[in-house]
């Protein structure tokens, strides 16, 4: 057991994912590390990374700024080439495409390469040719072939030794090897006194951060949930994302919950008759925890009808937002 492995996350799923993965394979590992590394740390990491107890925390926050970004990457890239040897150990991510992500692995060597759920985009993967797996950004593109790193998408991608999910889901057209946690996820809140709400929670996303659509666009689609749900009677309050805008509470003229757990953990604690949101895995996953939970899905456009049917699998009721959203 003198192996260390080191987790790299951006989100609380990820934190949750590689705390559950962490646990199982406690007896592994003589040393557990976790870096959590993006432009911010989102609202309920410092919250889930508590679920267990790790041997190493390293937060890495990188500018968001798209020309720092690149900078950083390059200056990483350099070192990287011309360092010793790198540390041979067990590498475990959330999301490998991530820039985020690739400046901490020019850290380490990556033949023992591990992956775990990083929401919608694992759970909607049919394929070795999505776009994540093989579309990668120019400059990275060609800072990758000039220094010979070996940490483009679709290289890392072919390292992957095993993927963990806590989806089930038939993987093998996608991952050589897939370990699915749905239990262990469950198992998460069995020793918890959870409270009952009668209430109806609102999941947001972050659209406009994404550049998806402008904020009155994203506005628009929430008002238009509320406005259909409000037959149910029961009281309606917002679960921002961690990357959402909080003005969308202010303007829904909503409460907040005010949480920074994600809310896969929250609702080990917490837990409403209703959630409602839009193309969210989060309302599958709390489908995972409660199956009596009451969740719907709204989808926005076609580009999102191929999604329904894997929401229905889990028992979420799925609807078409029905709302004409002009390009910004």
């Amino acid at each position: 057991m003198n192996k260390e492995a080191i987790f790299i996350c951006q989100t609380p799923l990820h934190v949750l994912c590689a705390s559950i993965i962490a646990n199982k394979k406690k007896d592994t590992y003589a040393s557990r590390k976790i870096v959590i590394t993006d432009h911010k740390i989102h609202n309920g990491v410092k919250e889930v990374i508590e679920y267990f107890k790790w041997d190493s925390v390293e937060y890495c926050i990188i500018p968001k700024n798209k020309t720092s970004k690149l900078m950083h990457f390059f200056f990483k890239s350099v070192t990287s080439k011309f360092k010793g040897s790198k540390k041979d150990l067990d590498v475990y991510c959330g999301n490998f495409w991530s820039i985020y992500t690739k400046c901490m692995m020019l850290n380490y060597k990556t033949e023992n390469l591990y992956t775990f759920d990083d929401g919608v985009y694992n759970l909607f993967l049919e394929s070795q040719e999505d776009e994540h797996i093989t579309k990668e950004n120019s400059a990275i593109k060609i800072i990758n072939k000039l220094m010979g790193l070996e940490i483009s998408s679709y290289e890392l991608f072919s390292k992957i030794r095993k993927h963990y999910s806590i989806f089930n889901k038939d993987y093998s057209k996608v991952y050589k090897e897939t370990d699915i946690i749905e239990t262990d996820f469950q198992d998460v809140g069995l020793n918890c006194d959870v409270e009952f709400r009668d209430e109806i929670w609102l999941l947001t996303q972050p659209f406009n951060e994404e550049k998806l659509m402008t904020y009155q666009q994203e506005l628009d689609i929430y008002k238009y949930i509320v406005e259909e749900n409000r037959y149910l009677g029961k009281n309606i309050k917002v679960k921002l994302h961690p990357r959402s805008n909080p003005e969308i509470v202010r303007d829904l003229n909503l409460e907040i919950i005010d949480s920074a757990e994600p809310l896969e953990l929250l609702l080990l604690k917490k837990r409403p008759k209703v959630l409602i949101g839009v193309n969210s895995t989060a309302l599958i996953t709390s489908k995972l925890l409660d199956k009596d939970i009451l969740s719907k899905s709204y989808f926005v456009g076609e580009n999102d009808n191929h999604k329904v049917q894997y929401f229905k699998n889990y028992g979420v009721e799925c609807f078409s937002v029905g709302l004409n959203r002009e390009e910004s």
